[in-house]
This record gives structure tokens, C-alpha cells and sequence, in this order.
């Protein structure tokens, strides 16, 4: 596994870096994350190369037995560059040139950026990729970071004029594709088409719109992928290639960028990432409400992590937490951790970042980090490497994602909250990980045989093909449970024309929406009661969750509520006024049940109680609050995201893997800290 740690040879004198490296490896690190923003010190004026500072660093990290990951330094272009080319800065949708300063101050679909970008990339490839202490690539940082993926640039316009034709083919494709007859937008050449200002509260044309965000997504990874072939045609094949992605900046499509990278990393700021909302898309007024901690999220990230590429991925920057984190990431099948940062820089923006040495004095971390690294390298490596295995599928797709918060969401709120997708998702993920039932995120490119239950918050997006999978997986004897606004849309987010759901998915659900002219609103107090012969929660009644940043109204953010008209299902709940509120249908030798409402925390309970009968899912042990149970292999990870200690009881007798002891009865865990043990098997049983 990868033990390591970020450090930045160009910010201290060339004396101090044999007594650093020496350092790092006594606190147990064997990897370093190097050059990420040192792009002038490489290249000080256009075409004038100085890599002599940067092979003594590598030299002597690697002499003291480290292995260097190094970053392609694109996320920070040079003065000089922007000097001589202004135009390669992004524009937000006001205008607004973004000035140097800050970082990830350039355009992704800009030439002449790629341009020098493809030349240091190619520089550094030749020089390094045959090092024997470069071990791996990281190509550029925190892709998206500062709200630069969606520019509006000129040459952004121009880009997607281009993207458009490739798509369409024709004009009339293109304005029938976006409904461009509706408010007169209708379109008669390709160099009519604008950007989609997001200037008005109301207006954005819903294709126009997600088409957009594609080809703003397909920009940063054209960009990435740029770099990638450059290095995999002068690399040696040993070293690898990733890249850290942000999971809450969503506006990257990571499973096309997964796709060019031999794993994926993520940067992982836990404190940050579990007590925040997911990320506003524009600067706006705080949230709304509040946000308690929500370490599922934090889970739900690494599962999708490992999703993108289906194999071990890395956390490739993390800061405070770092036993909770290196734990939780091994748990979800990650394959290390790189920790932020070496040394308090003295310096520039980050002075208060993260370090493990502060003015030559070691901080706790660096104790810590000794203990750590004996713990974690002395884990089983065939544990380490068992695959992930999820007993319930969670379906998602970033575009459908990015089409429901245009719906939903944008522009009624600025903060994407209680009603946004990434929300929804984890509400639902979140009920079986308090339950210790492990999850599987998953697309129409996983094979979901082995799931026997498979929930999608919302279907919004479908296509035919998708359609007649999720049927496949019903008639081979799956589970399949969606929410409201499910088959509504297709793939060119517009609604489609018959009643929804769509295709298909009306003979799998055995049920229909009643054609009330719009999808039903109802009181944010609306409750549903089940059937007194349902077949869980017996005539209990439920609230629906319909929270929203503002008063109920026409320009409102909510969650969507549908009236079902059943054809072949059974009825389970009804809403306060006798309508169909959630049914039940049997399909081949599975079953499809339609939730027409966001269900709170009990309907969850009870509906994951009645699951776990009728589908064998165990939950891999009973925990108190905050504390989550994953397998690899035969081993359980427990850990403890309170910040209080726990007390675990085990029924049965185990062995603590990194303690080294028999445990059995009431055992205490501490705060932010994490057991791995594997159970003992009585050998006459």
C-alpha cells in the first residue's frame, strides 16, 4: 500500500532537504507528492527548462528510499504565460476575467494553454519517465478546483459551437434535440448558438443547459487526457498515472475521466467534506439550515471512488483525521493514503495547512504517523487486496444528476441541499450504512447479478437500453426500488412523450403517474400511511420529506411527490387524501416497488428490516451510532467516526489484526479510531 505524504522541495533551501527526506522516512512515509505547483521553477521563461534543482530533489527523496509521485504542474500557469496570452484566463457567466494569484486561474478548452501544457508534460516525461524513484503521475491538481470547469470564455463559446455540430450534425437536429421552438429560440445557423448564461432566475433552456455542462466536462477531460498520452508514450510502464479528484465539484463526469487513468485518487478533507453542504455552485448567501456531521457521506464518496474504475483507488490528499481516514479508505477498498502536508509552509495562502513539522519541531502528527505506518504496513496484504463486496446497488449517473438539479435546484436555490441529487443519494446510502449493510454504487456499465437489491433515488434520465437492463435485472429475481421523477426524462433531458415511467419501466413497476398536467406539489407536513395488509410497517404512517430553502412556491427549490395509478402492482401506502402513494409489483422472478415520495428515516427502518428478511441481507455487525462495519476479505473494518470513545461488543471470539490480542465481550474504541479484526472459527464446528 501507499504511505506517504505531500512535500514542496522548492519552498525550503536545498540544505534542508536530505535532513527532510531523512524525516519523512522515520515517520514511517515511503511515498512523496512532489512539484504539483512548481511549473516556473521548471520553466522559468517560455522554452528555458531548469530541471537541475528538481533532479537532486527526486535524487535525494529517492536516495533516502522514498518513491516520488510527480504532478504535472498545470494547475498554476506561469506569470510569464499569462503575460503573453490574457486570453488562456477563465471568464465566469458576469464577464469576470479570473485573475492570476490563486490557482487554477486558466481555461481547460483554451489551445494555446494546452498547448504549453503538452510541452512541460513532455518535458518532464523525458527526463523522469525511465526514474526509478518516480513511481507514479499525478496530472495536475484538484481538476475543476475554484470554480473554473464552466467557463464562459469566447473561446469556450466557440468550443461548444464546435462540440455541438459534432454531436447534431445538423442545425435542425440540434434545435429539435433542445425544443427550440418553445419561447422563439429556434436556431437557423451554428454560430447563432451563445453560451447559457446563467443571468436570470428563470428561462435556461433545460437541453441547452445539460448539453453544456457535457461539453464543459468533456473540456477538462480532453485537457487531462492531453497530458495522459503524453506520458504513456514516454513513461516506462511500471509508472502509473491518476489524478486527484474533488467529489464534490460533480461538474467532471469521473467515470469518462476514470476511464483514462489507471486508478483514480481523491482528496479527502474529512472534517471539511462530512460537516458541510455539498458544494454551492455559484457564491451565494450561507445555507439556509443547518448541517450536522454526516461521516456517511464521507463513505459514500469512497465507495464511488472505487466505483469509477472498479479497482483500488488512493486518497491522495488528506489532513487531520489521519487514522480515521487511512482505516476507513483501506475499508473501502482503497490502496493508501498521501497525507497534506511535509512542513508549515512559512509562506503565501496555506500558512495554516496541515504539517507534520512546524519551525523544526515536530508536531503530534509525526507520533503519530510512527505508529500508524507500523500498524498499517503489517496488515495483510491479501486482506488489503480482497475485492469490496457491496450487498445492495445504489444506481447513480453524474448527468442525471446534473439534469435533476437543473430541475429541481438550479436556479430556485443556490445551495445545492436537502432537495439536490448528491443529497438524495446519500440519504438513501446513508440508511443501510447506519445498519452496517454495505453498498455498491454502481452505473449501466456494472454487473449487478451478484446485487439482490439494487435502489435508485431517482431514474430521472433513461434511455432504452438502460430500460431493458433494469427489466433484465427484475426478471432474473432482483429487488428494484426507485423514488419519485423516475422514468420521466430522456436522455436529451427532455420529459418523453407518453405517461411516465417510460418504456419498459411500465410493465417492471405495473404502474403508471396520474396525468395531472404537472408532477403533484403537496404540504411539506403530507404524510402516507401503509396498507393494513402491507408487507412492512403495517398500517404506520410516514412523513414525506419535502424540505426546501424557501417558502413552498412557483420559483421554490422542493423534492418531487407523485400520484401512482397502479395497472398490475399492489398498493403499499397512500397519501392523507386516499391517493397512491408507493406500490409493489412482481416482474419475472424479481419485484419493482415506485416510491412516489421521499421517505423519511423510519419508512427506511422498516423498509431495510423487511429486506433483510425477504433478501438475506446481514448486517455485517450492530454497532452504536457513528461507528460503520465493512469486509475485506474475511476481515472487518469497525470504525469510529464519533469523537467520543465507543464500547463494541462482540458475541463471538476474534483477533484484533493490528493490536495482536484476543477480543471478546465489551471492548472500548477509541474516538476517531478504527479495530480490524478478523472472527475465529471454532475448528470442530
Amino acid at each position: 500500500m501507499f504511505y506517504g505524504v505531500a512535500y514542496y522541495p522548492e519552498h525550503w533551501d536545498e540544505s534542508q532537504w536530505e535532513n527532510d527526506a531523512q524525516n519523512i522516512v522515520d515517520a514511517g512515509m515511503d511515498v512523496v507528492r512532489i512539484a504539483e505547483f512548481a511549473w516556473t521553477k521548471m520553466e522559468p521563461r517560455a522554452g528555458q527548462f531548469d530541471f537541475d534543482w528538481l533532479d537532486k530533489a527526486i535524487d535525494i527523496l529517492g536516495n533516502a528510499g522514498l518513491n516520488v509521485i510527480l504532478c504535472t504542474p498545470t494547475a498554476t500557469p506561469p506569470s510569464w504565460l499569462i503575460q503573453q496570452y490574457p486570453d488562456i484566463l477563465p471568464q465566469n457567466a458576469d464577464g469576470i476575467v479570473m485573475k492570476n494569484g490563486v490557482r487554477k486561474f486558466y481555461c481547460h478548452s483554451n489551445q494555446t494553454y494546452r498547448e504549453y501544457s503538452a510541452r512541460i508534460t513532455l518535458a518532464m516525461a523525458e527526463r523522469y519517465g525511465n526514474n526509478p524513484h518516480v513511481v507514479g503521475w499525478q496530472i495536475d491538481n484538484e481538476l475543476g478546483d475554484h470554480d473554473t470547469i464552466r467557463c464562459y470564455c469566447p473561446r469556450c463559446r466557440q468550443g461548444f459551437i464546435k462540440w455541438c455540430e459534432n454531436k447534431f450534425g445538423t442545425i435542425d437536429n440540434l434545435n429539435d434535440a433542445w425544443g427550440t421552438v418553445f419561447w422563439n429560440q429556434t436556431y437557423s445557423t451554428w454560430d447563432e448558438i451563445d453560451l447559457p448564461y446563467p443571468r436570470r432566475e428563470i428561462g435556461l433552456n433545460p437541453g441547452h443547459l445539460l448539453d453544456y455542462y457535457r461539453f464543459a466536462s468533456d473540456m477538462v477531460i480532453e485537457f487531462a487526457e492531453a497530458q495522459v498520452d503524453i506520458l504513456r508514450d514516454h513513461i516506462a510502464k511500471s509508472q502509473w498515472i491518476t489524478t486527484n479528484i474533488i467529489p464534490t465539484y460533480w461538474e467532471i463526469d469521473f467515470h469518462k475521466l476514470g476511464k483514462i487513468l489507471d486508478f483514480v485518487s481523491w482528496d479527502c478533507y474529512a472534517i471539511i467534506d462530512a460537516t458541510s453542504p455539498v458544494r454551492q455552485p455559484d457564491v451565494g448567501p450561507s445555507p439556509p439550515v443547518e448541517f450536522p456531521p454526516r461521516s456517511s457521506m464521507i463513505s459514500l464518496v469512497q465507495d464511488i471512488m472505487r466505483s469509477v474504475s472498479e479497482k483500488p483507488f488512493m486518497v491522495m490528499e488528506t489532513a487531520g483525521q489521519d487514522r480515521l481516514v487511512s482505516y476507513h479508505t483501506l475499508a473501502h477498498g482503497g490502496q493508501g493514503v498521501n497525507f497534506f502536508r511535509w512542513k508549515g509552509v512559512r509562506f503565501g495562502a496555506e500558512q495554516r495547512r496541515g504539517g507534520y513539522e512546524y519551525h523544526s519541531i515536530f508536531s503530534p502528527r509525526f507520533h503519530e504517523s510512527q505508529q500508524l505506518s507500523k500498524e498499517l504496513h503489517q496488515l495483510d496484504k491479501s486482506m488489503i487486496d480482497a475485492p469490496y463486496q457491496g450487498q445492495v446497488g445504489i444506481f447513480y449517473s453524474i448527468e442525471m444528476g446534473w439534469a435533476y438539479d437543473i430541475h429541481y435546484v438550479y436556479p430556485r436555490s443556490r445551495w445545492i441541499d436537502a432537495v439536490g441529487y448528491w443529497r438524495l443519494l446519500e440519504e438513501y446510502y446513508s440508511a443501510f450504512w447506519q445498519q452496517n449493510i454495505s453498498v455498491e454504487p454502481v452505473t449501466i456499465a456494472h454487473d449487478w447479478s451478484q446485487l439482490p437489491v439494487m435502489i435508485i433515488p431517482c431514474l430521472y434520465l433513461t434511455t432504452p437500453e438502460l430500460n431493458e437492463k433494469l427489466a433484465g435485472y427484475v426478471a432474473n429475481g432482483g429487488t428494484l426500488i426507485v423514488g419519485p421523477a423516475s422514468g420521466t426524462k430522456d436522455n436529451r433531458n427532455a420529459f418523453i412523450d407518453e405517461l411516465p415511467p417510460s418504456g419498459k419501466l411500465k410493465e417492471v413497476f405495473g404502474c403508471e403517474l396520474i396525468g395531472t398536467g404537472s408532477f403533484g406539489y403537496f404540504d411539506v407536513q403530507a404524510q402516507v400511511t401503509m396498507k393494513a395488509d402491507a408487507p412492512f410497517a403495517e398500517g404506520e404512517t410516514f412523513s414525506c420529506k419535502m424540505e426546501s430553502t424557501d417558502k413552498i412556491g412557483f420559483f421554490s427549490a422542493t423534492r418531487p411527490a407523485e400520484i401512482l395509478r397502479p395497472t398490475t402492482a399492489t398498493v403499499l401506502a397512500h397519501y392523507e387524501d386516499g391517493q397512491v402513494a408507493c406500490t409493489s409489483n412482481l416482474f419475472g422472478k424479481g419485484q419493482a416497488i415506485y416510491i412516489g415520495f421521499s421517505p423519511d428515516d423510519d419508512f427506511m427502518t422498516a423498509l431495510i428490516r423487511w429486506l433483510q428478511g425477504e433478501k438475506k441481507l446481514q448486517p455485517l455487525m450492530n454497532t452504536p451510532d457513528g461507528v460503520e462495519v465493512t469486509a475485506r476479505g474475511d476481515a472487518l473494518f469497525i470504525i469510529n467516526h464519533q469523537f467520543v470513545p465507543v464500547t463494541i461488543h462482540f458475541n463471538n471470539p476474534c483477533f484484533d489484526l493490528v493490536n495482536h490480542r484476543q477480543l471478546q465481550g465489551d471492548v472500548q474504541l477509541d474516538a476517531q479510531s478504527a479495530l480490524v479484526i478478523r472472527e475465529q472459527v471454532n475448528e470442530s464446528d
